[in-house]
């Protein structure tokens, strides 16, 4: 699942991470995973990211 286009993009150029905050996360719901090399995490409300 996921846009047409981003996922185009992400097979093309391979970014490390791709941040969104389109869903809004309730309960246990995943906030990180992975499509080819990039790992893609919702942000919303906010995250922290350390590297």
């Amino acid at each position: 699942r996921g846009f047409k286009a981003l996922l185009g993009m992400m097979a093309r150029f391979r970014p490390r991470y791709l941040l969104h905050g389109h869903k809004h996360v309730y309960g246990a719901e995943t906030i990180r995973t992975r499509y080819l090399d990039t790992e893609v995490i919702n942000v919303f409300p906010f995250r922290v990211i350390e590297w």
